[in-house]
């Protein structure tokens, strides 16, 4: 039983806030202080409101915050800590909100800010206050993942010192952008940069689509995406350029830039190099803290299973139905996950301040991407725990499930295909191991280093999983196990005559499987630090949520989601066992873990879950 195992912690729920909330918890205070306290802030829990209401709603929103000025889009280079921290409250309030920010200072301030030079900046305080509004075009009908693929074209002429910015085809249609169906004034566009005859690659250029009166400009055609399953504060659209012309001057040109004589001139010899410092400048996507969702749904459902009575002995009153270990295993694994999500994100956030080399951006580049991707999973799937151990509350909509699960539902493809985007990492690895290996002098003396230091040691299968040295160990074999299996699957399907694309996709399961174990792995050891920094109050409670994090690598959440192959190194009696024991160690401090994310308690439903009689 939970009490009889049960050890006393002693921590204090704002001392575990101000760790888990990391070196900016006063921007976090902030934010959560103007979401509870400013009363025109009102929750959306009826997914049936016109989607034409949600956006009037979510623009206002987003004019009344920006104004507020907790944002900064100079931030994402100055203190990329602090601009990321009010993400998240922003996700627990409504991911409507969270996304009109996210479009309008990540991604359209963000490429001005990244990709632009002074000739740029001049717009951006009108962007954080809201008073410009734009969007992103990157996505074409024909290519998403693939950026390299796509068609739109910005053909220059030399007469009139404009660019063209022309769309040659149905599949070269601009689509999903949001901001663009109803408000947005801008759009930063990708486009195939020509000059002279001659594709000079894909680039960046500022777009007028309206006018101050919002009417819509000449050669530009939208068409708005309509409801959606999710999202529906969001005004997409559908993006057609008929020969659009716009001043020399709107190139993007930090890393490009065409003379007024038609001279392309860049500090980068080659144009993949180029492509790759543009694509590796807009990373921030990926660093943004998604998992307010996820979180709020765990805490919904803890503080209902600690009311919520079922079943007894004879003679007895009947128990919580967290004291049932199925339930903490569907509530409590995965609220571990969301606390291992928040270090690696404070992690991620610490390299890109101290990135210097190419070999940190890339690193950054490959972690952002498994980071986007596997925090998309396990909100998705900590929703679908939550909502199923709330029974038929978690259904009605007034209990928040059926908006979130809906707006969440776009975390799985968004910015890419999460099974797409995480094979980026499965490439790393393997371009890593051939670059380090050919560096070697001595092949009888292999010595890895950097990423792949962890492969000089020869991890066992057998390492114990109650520490956590022993739980890295057993990580760092299942990622050499799952390279091995990839290495050879490739190796083999290529001496049968298949070509190395089609041996790459007939390996994908196994990719996957390496993809997933490099990041629990990366993940852990992140964890693991943390624990080692943490104060003494908090470093038993937390060894024993890296420990539930670690034991859920096997299934959950990602394996699970996107079927790659990955070994299970838990499944004994043993091990469950000790699952187990962790488990009822942790579930009598479950609802102090969950207050220590600082959810404003306007954000959880206004009706408590009995039905809302009261």
């Amino acid at each position: 039983s939970s009490s009889s195992s049960a050890k006393a912690y002693q921590f204090d729920t704002v001392d575990l806030r101000r760790f888990l909330d990391g070196k900016e918890w006063e921007t976090k205070d902030a934010w959560r202080n103007v979401i509870q306290n400013t009363p025109s802030l009102t929750l959306l829990d009826d997914p049936t409101i016109s989607y034409s209401l949600q956006r009037e709603r979510s623009i206002s929103y987003l004019h009344y915050l920006s104004q507020v000025g907790l944002i900064r889009i100079e931030d994402q280079k100055e203190n990329v800590a602090k601009f990321y921290s009010g993400f998240e409250v922003l996700g627990y309030f409504d991911m409507n909100i969270y996304l009109r920010f996210f479009i309008q200072h990540l991604l359209f301030g963000g490429s001005i800010l990244k990709l632009g030079t002074e000739r740029h900046k001049r717009l951006i305080p009108d962007i954080n206050r809201a008073e410009l509004i734009g969007g992103y075009a990157m996505t074409e009908i024909g290519h998403g993942s693939n950026v390299r693929g796509i068609e739109t074209t910005a053909t220059f002429d030399k007469q009139t010192q404009e660019f063209v910015i022309h769309t040659p085809t149905d599949s070269a249609k601009k689509i999903w952008i949001a901001s663009t169906a109803c408000y947005g004034r801008y759009v930063c566009v990708f486009a195939n940069t020509i000059v002279e005859g001659k594709n000079h690659g894909v680039n960046a250029f500022l777009v007028p689509i309206r006018n101050e009166g919002l009417d819509i400009t000449e050669g530009v055609h939208i068409i708005d995406c309509g409801s959606k399953l999710g999202m529906n504060g969001m005004d997409n659209g559908i993006l057609t350029f008929t020969n659009k012309r716009i001043p020399r001057e709107n190139l993007l040109n930090r890393f490009v830039d065409v003379t007024p004589e038609g001279k392309v001139v860049s500090n980068f010899m080659r144009e993949t190099d180029r492509f790759r410092a543009t694509t590796e400048s807009l990373v921030g996507e990926r660093l943004t803290p998604c998992a307010g969702p996820g979180k709020l749904g765990i805490a919904i459902a803890i503080r209902y299973a600690t009311w919520r009575r079922q079943f007894a002995p004879p003679g007895e009153p009947e128990v919580p139905i967290l004291n049932y270990i199925t339930h903490k295993r569907r509530l409590l694994q995965p609220m571990a996950c969301l606390i291992a999500n928040d270090f690696l994100m404070h992690y991620l956030w610490d390299r890109v301040s101290t990135a210097r080399t190419p070999a940190d951006s890339e690193e950054i580049y490959i972690l952002s991407a498994g980071a986007k991707s596997y925090s998309g999973w396990l909100v998705n799937s900590a929703l679908q725990f939550a909502t199923e151990c709330c029974g038929a509350q978690g259904f009605r909509s007034t209990n928040r499930f059926a908006v979130m699960r809906a707006d969440c539902a776009s975390m799985l493809t968004g910015a890419g295909d999460n099974t797409v985007i995480v094979q980026q990492i499965s490439k790393y690895i393997l371009t890593l191991y051939m670059r380090q290996v050919r560096e070697m002098t001595s092949k009888d003396k292999i010595h890895f280093f950097g990423p792949l230091a962890h492969f000089n040691r020869q991890p066992k299968q057998t390492a114990r999983f109650d520490t956590l040295q022993g739980q890295q160990e057993l990580l760092q074999w299942r990622e050499r196990h799952l390279y091995e299996l990839l290495t050879t699957s490739i190796t083999n399907k290529a001496a049968e005559g298949m070509s190395r694309f089609d041996a790459w996709n007939a390996s994908l399961p196994l990719a996957l499987g390496l993809a997933s174990s490099w990041f629990d792995r990366v993940t852990h050891d992140v964890f693991t630090k943390a624990v080692q920094q943490a104060p003494d109050n908090l470093k038993g409670i937390l060894t024993d949520l890296c420990t539930l994090f670690c034991l859920s690598t096997d299934e959950f959440p990602a394996n699970s989601l996107n079927k790659g192959y990955k070994p299970p190194l838990f499944q004994t009696l043993e091990a469950h066992d000790f699952l187990d024991d962790v488990l009822n160690r942790v579930a009598p401090y479950s609802e102090q873990i969950v207050d220590s994310w600082g959810i404003p308690e306007k954000c959880f439903p206004q009706r408590d879950l009995l039905g809302g009689l009261n």
